[in-house]
C-alpha cells in the first residue's frame, strides 16, 4: 500500500495512558452518538482480553477498544489520540 489514503475512517482515536487503553471509533456520516448493540471480545493466543469490536445493531463496526493500548498503538497512533487520562480535554 503506498500513497496517503483518499478517505479517514477514523472518527476519533482516545487513550487513557492510566487504564492502559484506548478507543478507536469509526467514522460515521450519520449525526449524533452511537451506541454499541453488541460487543465481541478478542482474545490473544493465551486466552487473555486484548480488545473488544462494537458493532451497531445493523452489524456495522462501530469501534476497537484496545485493552493493552501501550503495547498495541504505534508511535504515530500515540501521538495522534486524544489523551483521556483525566478526562476528555474541553472543546
Amino acid at each position: 500500500m503506498t500513497g496517503t489514503p483518499q478517505h479517514s475512517f477514523i472518527g476519533e482515536l482516545t487513550w487513557d495512558r492510566r487504564a492502559d487503553a484506548a478507543y478507536l471509533a469509526i467514522a460515521s456520516g450519520e449525526p449524533g452518538p452511537r451506541r454499541a448493540a453488541s460487543t465481541l471480545p478478542v482474545e490473544n493466543k493465551d486466552g487473555e482480553l486484548v480488545a473488544a469490536l462494537d458493532f451497531a445493531s445493523d452489524g456495522t463496526l462501530l469501534g476497537v477498544e484496545l485493552l493493552d493500548a501501550a503495547t498495541q498503538l504505534t508511535a504515530a497512533m500515540k501521538s495522534a489520540a486524544i489523551d483521556i487520562t483525566d478526562g476528555r480535554p474541553a472543546s
